[in-house]
């Protein structure tokens, strides 16, 4: 071998050996990414150059599939447990009396004080307070509930503004991807990116891909719509919520409204199935679908069960009949679960309670034997039969909302646990097929910083050798 040869092999050996270097210094660098998938690195040798193979990416495409989908799983029922964790605070279901409940308790138990003092201004003064202590409880579980019907909307459009920007994302690193296969260019830092953009996208939308010989990806919902085809650009969702409708590609294509949802698993059904109104919604008995507007139902029941002449052994009629005449309301007539409140000539001392409502002998008008009587019942017509409760006291009533609530509340704590479960079960089994091993990757870079520093050695030879010819000459 000439000394020409010998440095032209050893000048390329080294660059090759640096640029593998770059490789497995990025694999380490990215080691703690759960979601990186590392670089393979692969030599060849012709007997007198070293030549670097195009590093390609380890992957397990079988898994990664899988956790695509998973990802969007758990994506909706995580989104729904965090919607319900919220009211869970605002009720106090958190293993004490929930506040309702507690709410209610009082106001019947200062019904009984009355009866028993009926003379003491404390006495009226407690009714009132405990009351309108109800009211607002009641008010605020309503408010609370369009609160969250609010957070939806907007997290409607910040799910659909984020999915479409990843979607363009992906179309951008798929025509980098094509021009870098094009080039015999390695594309596996590419591919990775896109991978993070497509687990980003698939907990709001899940998704599942097909990759063509140029390693463009076509992205799919799981329900089978095409959100990004090879072309490059992307059928983005829009929603409309005056109609609430999301559309993709353009406004005849609907796949959500009110009536249906054909959404994949994902943050973004979770939220869309939350706002679906209307009778055919509240008579599901999936829960997650119109939640909001089952409870609203319910609450509306509720108070019209209170302060409406729903029957003669109700509360409002038992006050009435022995308030006087003109009779006036103890509650505001006609309140919905909003605005309901306590008569304001009782809250301002313009009216007392008559002491006829707890001390009349005649069970269909003292207010507090009609307050304990079972023959109250929440039979909406527009409510699924597992949400109607029949022959309950008030306090069962109130009780059985809670009840409801929290039974609601915990299945959902518990699927995300499970979905969330499943996801990260298959992310560890990824990153063990193909995530970074630190050990096996310093091994490599020590093995090649060691011939870097022999292939530099000869070469310095070499140029010595050449010096001392020049010298001769």
């Amino acid at each position: 071998m000439s000394l020409f040869t010998a440095l032209r092999s050893t000048s390329n050996n080294a660059l090759q050996i640096g640029t593998g270097l770059q490789y497995h210094s990025q694999n380490v660098s990215s080691a703690n990414d759960p979601d990186y998938q590392r670089l393979e690195v692969k030599y060849r040798y012709n007997g007198n150059f070293v030549y670097l193979g195009t590093p390609e990416r380890v992957n397990d495409i079988g898994i990664s599939r899988e956790l695509l989908l998973q990802r969007g799983t758990a994506g909706e029922s995580d989104t729904l447990q965090k919607y319900l964790a919220s009211l869970k605070g605002l009720l106090g279901i958190d293993g004490k009396t929930p506040k309702l409940t507690d709410s209610f308790e009082r106001f019947v138990q200062s019904w009984r004080d009355l009866q028993a003092s009926p003379d003491l201004d404390s006495a009226q003064d407690a009714v009132v307070n405990s009351g309108q202590n109800l009211a607002d409880e009641i008010s605020s579980f309503a408010v609370e509930l369009g609160r969250l019907r609010n957070d939806a909307n907007t997290n409607i459009n910040s799910d659909i503004r984020d999915a479409n920007s990843l979607l363009r994302e992906i179309g951008r690193l798929n025509a980098r991807i094509a021009n870098a296969k094009a080039q015999d260019i390695s594309t596996g830092v590419l591919e990775n990116e896109r991978d993070t953009a497509l687990n980003e996208l698939s907990t709001i939308l899940a998704v599942q891909t097909s990759t063509n010989e140029s390693g463009v990806v076509s992205v799919y919902s799981r329900t089978g719509h095409l959100l990004l085809g090879s072309s490059g650009q992307p059928r983005e969702l829009a929603y409309n919520s005056g109609t609430r409708e999301i559309t993709i590609g353009d406004d005849e294509n609907v796949i959500a409204d009110n009536d249906r949802n054909l959404l994949s698993n994902g943050s973004l059904k979770a939220h869309f199935n939350l706002i679906r109104d209307g009778a055919t919604n509240t008579q599901n008995r999936d829960d997650n679908i119109a939640l909001i507007a089952k409870y609203e139902l319910i609450l509306d029941n509720f108070v019209e069960q209170l302060t409406s002449s729903t029957d003669i052994t109700s509360f409002n009629e038992a006050f009435e009949r022995n308030s006087g005449t003109p009779p006036f309301t103890f509650f505001n007539a006609d309140a919905t679960a909003r605005n309901i409140t306590v008569n304001s000539d009782l809250r301002d001392g313009i009216n007392r309670i008559p002491i006829d409502t707890v001390q009349t002998d005649n069970t269909d008008d003292n207010v507090i034997d009609v307050l304990g009587l079972e023959t109250r019942n929440i039979t909406n017509t527009n409510l699924t039969a597992t949400l109607q409760q029949t022959n309950k006291s008030y306090t069962d009533l109130a009780n059985g909302i809670i009840s409801l609530l929290g039974q609601t509340i915990n299945r959902y704590d518990s699927l995300a646990k499970t979905d969330g479960a499943v996801r990260d079960g298959l992310k560890e089994q990824l990153v063990n097929r193909t995530g970074v091993n630190s050990d096996e990757e310093l091994t490599h870079i020590q093995q090649l910083q060691t011939l870097y520093a022999a292939n530099a050695r000869i070469i310095a030879t070499i140029n010595s050798m050449f010096d001392d010819l020049f010298r001769a000459i």
